[in-house]
């Protein structure tokens, strides 16, 4: 989970988080042209901290119009990975993959959009591309769209499609999917109210590093004892690991279990 954190003041909606990801090695992946070597150095050097060198290589792979590497100069230029955010790059690079008709580009314009980074945010048009791109098989966008129908603005809940959508991303093995399901379950979302079921899916979602939000989920349920026996030791420590990944622990925890 060490590679996802919260920015500060990331609430987009009530209860839901902007996710950020700093950049991973992909050490166990075997590269199988020359473009992807650079991508797995770049990786290897922004995690190391060597911001220029690193956005060299993906520079590198980009020219050849490698996708992987423009889905990675898009998001680290949202996320700062090569010094201040640059929306403008961003966007150019995403609206050049959505013309090659890239799912995953489509889903981050979504993100842009329901962020508001670089954009005028509109739920409206986050909406647009988020089914975009499900209508493509992007599992990240079914998280997001069932995120934002199930947590966004009430003339777009839909709980019975968002738990279709998270069902989808499950089978798919997304962290971030397990531990909205649990929030489904926890809330009584579109499937019966079930603290049992809902522990069992916040824990998936921790185990398979869904991020903050999930640890915090989970440390609520043993802090209240929702679903699990109470265990504040365990509360504890996932109350501060989330914290430490920018989840506002404390402010969350005085609001009804």
């Amino acid at each position: 989970m060490n590679n996802v954190t919260i920015e500060p003041e990331s609430e987009i909606y009530k209860g839901s988080f902007s996710l950020k990801f700093t950049p991973k090695p992909e050490d166990k992946y075997v590269p199988k042209n020359y473009d992807e070597e650079c991508i797995c150095n770049g990786l290897r050097l922004l995690s190391e901290g060597k911001t220029d060198e690193g956005l060299g290589y993906l520079m590198i792979a980009w020219a050849d119009e490698d996708l992987w590497a423009g889905e990675l100069l898009s998001y680290g230029y949202t996320a700062n990975w090569f010094g201040e955010n640059d929306y403008p790059k961003a966007l150019h690079i995403l609206y050049k993959m959505v013309d090659r008709g890239y799912p995953m580009a489509m889903n981050n314009l979504g993100t842009m959009y329901m962020e508001g980074s670089g954009v005028n945010r509109s739920d409206r048009w986050a909406k647009y591309w988020f089914e975009k791109a499900v209508a493509h098989g992007c599992t990240f966008a079914m998280v997001n769209l069932a995120n934002m129908l199930t947590l966004g603005p009430k003339k777009y809940r839909d709980y019975c499609r968002a738990v279709e959508l998270l069902k989808m991303a499950m089978a798919e093995d997304d962290p971030e999917a397990f531990n909205m399901m649990g929030l489904c379950y926890h809330e009584g979302r579109g499937v019966p109210k079930d603290d049992a079921q809902a522990f069992q899916y916040y824990k998936l979602g921790y185990e398979k590093g869904a991020g903050p939000v999930a640890a915090y989920n989970l440390g609520r349920c043993y802090f209240f004892g929702r679903g699990v026996d109470k265990n504040p030791d365990m509360a504890k420590i996932l109350f501060k690991e989330a914290e430490e990944g920018g989840f506002p622990v404390r402010e969350k925890l005085i609001e009804k279990p």
